[in-house]
């Protein structure tokens, strides 16, 4: 109980340092003390209530990118990016730090969870950048399965199905196809182990087309997954952070 009251107020003074401390409390208060299951937050930072839902991660990874700032790094407000692609939106939470940052900017989440979904279209409805598929990215075009579908959503990892499924995987040059893109400015992939197949297995010649690759690994779901994007990224960017949980890689394109 004291561990999870000093992360929260650890959070909220993290909200005030990048909100100020109005915006921060309302937030705070919202993520903490809104009756149910389920937190409908209200502020100025977004064009809509957001739901999330309390017995989920959905309020960490709401720390994690508007009080941490995982998604912010150095030199991030000098770009101006056009096609944001977010691999793995859960439910629309990077997307929606990204649409506050680049209004401009089309964003094209893919998300394969069908409750995670739901929520991503209700969080993201009043954003007319923001556009979602139910679907996965993978090395191949292929129907997959869930194969954890016990605990956190957040934590879905995919594997091929031995018929055909509601999930429907898709390579990265079929995502850009779906959404009419010829370039990817930002590519945001949290997917949770399917790094290993689509670095691993998969034709990584799209790389081209991307000039920021934002990435999770996650060597603890699949084994080996560092590995193989190590093996195809190594010498091919021009600069790498490390910023939270995620690799931030400027692309060399004429690299791959």
């Amino acid at each position: 109980m004291l561990r999870k009251l000093g992360y929260s107020i650890i959070q909220l003074i993290l909200l005030i340092r990048n909100y100020g401390f109005s915006t921060a409390f309302s937030l705070w208060a919202q993520l903490f003390f809104y009756p149910g299951s389920t937190a409908r937050v209200r502020s100025r930072l977004f064009r809509n209530p957001v739901r999330l839902r309390k017995t989920d991660s959905d309020i960490e990874i709401f720390n994690q990118v508007f009080a941490e700032r995982q998604y912010q790094w150095p030199g991030i407000m000098e770009l101006q990016p056009r096609v944001i692609v977010d691999a793995g939106a859960n439910i629309g939470l990077a997307a929606l730090y990204f649409a506050r940052l680049f209004p401009d900017a089309r964003i094209c989440c893919v998300e394969p969870d069908a409750g995670n979904l739901a929520l991503l279209q209700e969080n993201t409805r009043n954003y007319p950048t923001i556009s979602n598929l139910h679907g996965a990215v993978w090395n191949t075009s292929a129907y997959l399965e869930i194969n954890n579908p016990e605990g956190f959503s957040a934590g879905r990892s995919l594997q091929n199905a031995a018929g055909n499924t509601s999930i429907q995987g898709y390579t990265v040059p079929e995502i850009m196809q779906h959404f009419g893109v010829e370039q990817i400015d930002i590519l945001k992939m949290d997917i949770e182990g399917a790094e290993k197949e689509i670095f691993g297995e998969g034709d990584t010649s799209w790389l081209n087309k991307v000039r920021i690759l934002v990435i999770e690994l996650h060597d603890m779901y699949r084994v080996g997954t560092a590995r193989a994007f190590f093996r195809v990224m190594q010498h091919k960017f021009s600069r790498l952070y490390v910023q939270g949980e995620n690799l931030v890689c400027y692309l060399e394109p004429e690299a791959f």
